[in-house]
């Protein structure tokens, strides 16, 4: 059994830009959450 090391930092790639992308999704949620916090803030 050998692994295509090409192909696989290839994958590692995709995978490096898919966390990034769904930890940049969810830094918006929580900036967004905390912004509306601020603005609505209850008695």
């Amino acid at each position: 059994m050998s692994i295509n090391v090409p192909a696989f930092l290839a994958s590692l790639l995709i995978m490096v830009k898919g966390m990034i992308g769904i930890f940049a999704v969810i830094a918006i949620i929580y900036l967004s959450t905390v912004i509306l916090n601020n603005v609505f803030k209850g008695n």
